[in-house]
């Protein structure tokens, strides 16, 4: 019976060797010892393999899949037991196949269409047509702090007026009604990021007509364009027009990986809209801020439940110890 365990381990651990396509040495199995050892080493590789296909195989979120396998199928176990290890290094490769994670896996054909005539004349709360935290799925976590209903007193201090009282007096000329800001954090956070996760961030903003629309989307696209790194970006039209922009800038903490952040800017009749996106060079395009871009536009035309959200969280705190 000890010769016949012997045998088994020595061809499990050939069997090894031919998947992943390097030698490894093949332990002595004399005694008892020895053998459990090698056995125990043969169950671990291969319960790393197969939890490494379980994480490929899941999703970010709803309709974005994880990496694509890159690999033969009979090496794919070994890259998914090290897939903790090597993960920069298949994000620096990831975009050369496929759909990269973090961008939208759907038919691309059901999202393209774009009616850019439509203008209709939308009114408050101008919230109900921001991407809710149902549009994106489960996996992501609403930036409660950073969900805000905005006036104009709070708006113009944003960084694209030069001051707050020229803010003040543009938003009056444009006929500012209101805003909507919120935001989403994927669940793992940075960890999530380098598997193809990504934050997103959303501005909502409604004016009385659309020529104070069109202005504030001047403004808007000017000030993005002229921002240091900002590279303008081609993709499917959304809303009346758009604007689109890509910037490469520092690091995804605790990695060697590029952040790069993506803005896709667009006007709807009266409604102007801004989709801000932050992940893993390699894996995001400008296609996915466009992909919730065009999830408002839904909203703001009425080919979409637009409901105004109630926010809402799946991170729960740590109890606070009483004193």
């Amino acid at each position: 019976m000890a010769t016949n365990i012997a045998t088994a381990i020595q061809a499990l651990f050939q069997a090894i060797n031919e998947a992943i396509g390097h030698t490894l040495a093949t332990p002595s199995v004399n005694g008892f010892a020895s053998r459990a050892l090698a056995l125990c080493c043969v169950v671990t590789f291969f319960s790393s393999a197969k939890r490494g296909r379980c994480v490929h195989s899941g999703y970010i979120r709803s309709g974005v899949s994880m990496p694509p396998r890159l690999l033969r199928p009979t090496r794919a176990a070994f890259w998914c037991a090290c897939a903790a290890i090597l993960t920069p290094a298949l994000i620096a490769c990831g975009g050369s196949g496929g759909a990269s994670a973090g961008t939208p896996s759907a038919d691309s054909s059901k999202t393209s269409s774009n009616d850019s005539a439509a203008s209709p004349v939308l009114t408050m709360p101008v919230s109900r047509f921001a991407v809710a935290q149902s549009d994106l799925g489960s996996d992501f976590i609403v930036d409660i702090p950073a969900t805000l209903q905005l006036t104009a007193a709070d708006y113009a201090k944003a960084p694209v007026f030069a001051s707050a009282q020229e803010g003040q007096t543009l938003l009056k000329q444009w006929g500012y009604q209101g805003g909507y800001e919120t935001g989403y954090t994927p669940e793992g956070r940075e960890k999530a990021v380098l598997q193809g996760g990504f934050y997103s961030k959303f501005e909502t903003h409604l004016f009385d007509d659309q020529d104070g629309a069109k202005k504030a989307f001047d403004r808007f696209a000017t000030y993005l364009k002229a921002t240091p790194g900002n590279q303008v970006q081609t993709a499917q039209p959304v809303g009346n027009t758009y604007a689109a922009f890509q910037r490469i800038e520092g690091k995804v903490p605790t990695s060697s990986v590029n952040a790069v952040y993506h803005y896709f800017l667009f006007r709807r009749g009266n409604l102007v809209s801004v989709v801000f996106t932050y992940g893993a060079d390699g894996f995001m395009k400008i296609d996915t801020a466009r992909e919730m871009a065009y999830m408002v536009d839904q909203k703001a035309l009425g080919k979409a439940n637009a409901v105004e959200p109630t926010p809402t969280s799946n991170y729960t705190p740590a109890a606070t110890p009483k004193k």
